[in-house]
């Protein structure tokens, strides 16, 4: 049931799950959790009208990823969930397609250290088996950036209308999509960054942070859904402490003006963000992250959506941490 950038409008209740990263143990049980069985080679929910809702990020860090793709995909055919692309699908994709330059062919997606580091276990985890894998890349091609699904919204990092329009109505990534989203200042490459790996800012001259990987980053993810207002580089941060209290540096207006904020009625579902937490809570009563690093020991977690405008932290449920 995978489906081009699009909007679905049918009565039903949607378990919104976040990044599993190859923890298939973490999926069945928050699945069974949930009361989905596997019936006919694919998970299912026995209550009618019930679908699981993926934000991607099935490949990279964990121990079983095949295992992961295998169920997710099961499902989204057998009509039993939907799926948007996160992105590590999409830097698989690039990872793994070449162009053509006056210096001879090139990767979309450097082979450098870092990133070879962060896809080396699906590279690992495949070895044995490329054609699967090149299945799983071309199916990575048909999984939408974002859905619209009776009344909610599912994106991997951060919904903003303009970027939206850009990709709505593709159908399967082209190699030449790719190649003009991979190309800085392009339409593509300024939706796709925002879609899939959320609104970044620019930190002052000299500061600095250590990302989950031990990198120095110069740059900090952001809150892009409350108003743009005056405030400070770690204020604005997200996950909330991404940037140390010095950092209590005001952010420029014209940094400001590139936080889309939101200010719709209907609820946004999104992942990425690798949230740390004893449970799971909602951003606010539109806004919902369903990442809490189930790969760096965190949990699994799902909400699960019955129509309500206003989203609640009762209607949570999650994996025990660590495993």
């Amino acid at each position: 049931m995978s489906v081009p950038s699009s909007r679905i409008f049918m009565p039903m209740v949607l378990d919104v799950i976040g990044d599993i990263h190859g923890h298939t143990h973490h999926l069945e049980d928050l699945l069974r959790l949930l009361g989905y069985e596997k019936r006919h080679g694919a998970y299912r929910s026995p209550e009618t009208g019930r679908l699981a809702v993926f934000v991607g990020d099935f490949i990279d860090r964990g121990p079983d990823i095949r295992g992961t793709l295998e169920i997710v995909r099961r499902m989204v055919d057998a009509g039993a969930a939907y799926a948007v692309i996160g992105n590590h699908e999409y830097n698989a994709l690039c990872f793994h397609t070449r162009r053509e330059t006056a210096n001879g062919p090139r990767w979309l997606r450097s082979r450098s250290d870092t990133h070879l580091f962060q896809h080396l276990d699906t590279l690992y985890q495949f070895r044995n088996d490329r054609a699967l894998f090149r299945e799983y890349l071309d199916w990575f091609r048909t999984l939408p950036f974002f859905i619209e699904i009776s009344g909610v919204r599912v994106v991997h990092a951060a919904w903003d209308d303009d970027a939206v329009r850009v990709v709505s109505g593709i159908g399967a990534m082209s190699d030449e999509f790719l190649e003009h989203s991979v190309t800085p200042g392009s339409r593509q490459f300024r939706a796709v960054e925002t879609l899939l790996k959320g609104v970044e800012l620019h930190l002052p001259e000299g500061v600095t942070f250590l990302d989950k990987d031990g990198h120095s980053r110069s740059a900090t993810r952001v809150a892009w859904w409350p108003p743009p207002t005056p405030t400070t580089y770690h204020e604005v941060s997200f996950p909330p402490g991404t940037v140390a209290s010095s950092a209590d540096i005001p952010v420029p207006d014209s940094a400001l003006a590139r936080i889309p904020g939101y200010s719709g009625d209907v609820p946004v579902f999104m992942g990425h963000y690798w949230l740390h937490a004893e449970r799971p809570t909602v951003q606010s009563h539109v806004v919902c992250v369903t990442d809490y690093s189930v790969a760096a020991g965190g949990f699994l977690a799902a909400y699960t959506w019955r129509g309500e405008s206003r989203l609640t932290d009762s209607h949570w449920t999650w994996t025990p941490s660590g495993g």
